[in-house]
């Protein structure tokens, strides 16, 4: 996630801020506990703080929305496909009131 930028580390500053107003969160990576006044990362793995970005989570769903409305055939108009159904029940009524063909003898 760190990759694509929907996650980013948390800066010290950042820490210090959400520290001042929560004193305990949980691990992202093994969910044990992270005193914030004690440390800037997991005591347990290791693990930096991160946080997921939700401007770069809405900047990457908007392109992929552009790239589908780019990319993706126009769906075919709803009056089209009500007259192509009515077209098939036709012929298949018709088709049940002609007689069947005789097979043809040897």
């Amino acid at each position: 996630m760190i990759e694509k930028g929907f996650v980013r580390l948390l800066t010290p500053a950042e820490i210090n801020d959400i520290a001042q107003r929560v004193t305990v969160i949980h691990c992202n990576s093994c969910g044990a506990p992270v005193d914030l006044k004690k440390g800037h990362a997991c005591v347990h793995c290791r693990s930096p703080l991160s946080l997921l970005d939700p401007t770069a989570v809405e900047k990457a769903l908007q392109g992929y929305a552009h790239a589908v409305k780019a990319t993706a055939p126009s769906a075919p108009a709803a009056v089209g496909v009500a007259d192509a159904l009515i077209m098939l029940e036709r012929d298949r009524q018709r088709a049940l009131r002609e007689p069947a063909p005789s097979a043809a003898r040897c």
